[in-house]
């Protein structure tokens, strides 16, 4: 498509080609709609947007590899003010790829790409996507770069569930779970903010900065927030209920980490570690800190502290903070199956109010 404005592509089958739709490079093709189509096995790209072919309308469609064809990427688009909604797409090396900015996907299934789901190198927006899938080692559900917001998506079965990078970039009220390395992944500059991540491998991996703010985070099986080699790092007012792992580990010489106005419980391993290079500059206190099962409060330099007196008299951390149940109303829900576990999500009904009483309640 060239210099054509307002065109309409409507319940096509196109498949066999390199690019299945093709906007040409500065082409002016503006408001092209393309909705309802079953665009699959094409050997580069399902549909391309070259620079000007902007204010698209894509919804609707169907994009897939065959049995042996994986498309290179299922949409890919440079231009902006695309909307992306309602597709399904599938079998590609990327589902949907942006490299322009201004546009918004939402509303798509987007599962089983080789190499990533939904994949931005601009400010754009993600939002209510289904996202899983995505098994290859290091790859990501949704990578979020430079400013883009990826906000209410639920993201599950893949290797890495959410990354952010760069500033401006938010990673807000996403459903996360059962992410084989890592739930979301924070770059510098990135706020994470009021998600809820479970059942992943390490459920908040923190490198390089950024904040991390008001989620709920429970049942990974490494850790629940991992800070790894920070040059500075908020952590505040999370809730993080670990029965069977560490809470929050800091590690790799990271430097001014300020923990505060979180609750932090485990039940095996440290409430919180803090290896010997990563002290400088530390900051935790104002924190609800739970100990119970085998876990100890925490760890310094290789040396383990069972209580909060010992912790703070050691590291002088938490000098406000206090030691106690939480007393969540129930963590495992009505089913009393916490978060994903027999092959199921039994997340929804996981409740982790606060009973009155509970000693995080001011």
């Amino acid at each position: 498509i060239s210099g054509a404005s307002n065109v309409t592509l409507d319940h096509l089958t196109i498949t066999g080609a390199y690019v299945g739709i093709y906007g040409d490079y500065n082409s002016n093709s503006t408001g092209l709609t393309i909705t309802n189509n079953i665009i699959y096995a094409n050997y580069g790209y399902g549909i391309e947007l070259n620079y000007t072919n902007n204010n698209a309308v894509i919804t609707g469609n169907t994009l897939y590899g065959g049995p042996t064809t994986i498309q290179s990427y299922g949409i890919w688009t440079v231009s902006s003010g695309a909307l992306i909604s309602g597709n399904s797409i599938y079998q590609s090396d990327y589902g949907v790829y942006l490299a322009g900015s201004g546009n918004t996907v939402s509303g798509n299934t987007v599962h089983d790409n080789r190499y990533g789901g939904i994949y931005t190198q601009a400010a754009n927006t993600i939002t209510g996507n289904t996202v899983y899938g995505q098994t290859q080692s290091g790859r990501d559900g949704i990578y979020a770069y430079g400013g883009t917001t990826a906000s209410g998506n639920i993201v599950y079965g893949n290797s890495i569930g959410i990354e952010g990078y760069g500033g401006g970039t938010v990673i807000s009220g996403n459903r996360v779970y059962n992410n084989s390395s890592r739930g979301v992944t924070v770059g510098p500059g990135v706020l994470a903010q009021a998600n809820i991540i479970y059942s992943n491998g390490v459920g908040v991996y923190n490198y390089s900065g950024g904040s991390i703010l008001g989620n709920l985070i429970y049942a990974n099986s490494t850790a629940g927030i991992q800070v790894n080699g920070v040059s500075s790092s908020s952590i505040t007012g999370n809730t993080i209920y670990q029965p069977s792992a560490d809470g929050i580990d800091i590690t790799a010489a990271s430097q001014n980490v300020a923990l505060r106005n979180n609750i932090i419980a485990a039940g095996a391993g440290y409430v919180i570690t803090v290896d010997g290079d990563s002290a400088t500059g530390l900051v935790s206190d104002y924190n609800l800190l739970y100990a119970f099962g085998t876990a100890q409060m925490g760890r310094s330099s290789n040396v383990t502290f069972a209580t909060l007196n010992d912790w703070y008299y050691n590291t002088l951390l938490d000098d406000h903070s206090a030691s106690g149940d939480p007393l969540f109303i129930n963590p495992a829900g009505a089913d009393a199956l916490l978060g994903y576990a027999g092959g199921a999500n039994h997340g929804a009904d996981d409740n982790f109010h606060l009973q009155s009483g509970s000693p995080a309640i001011d």
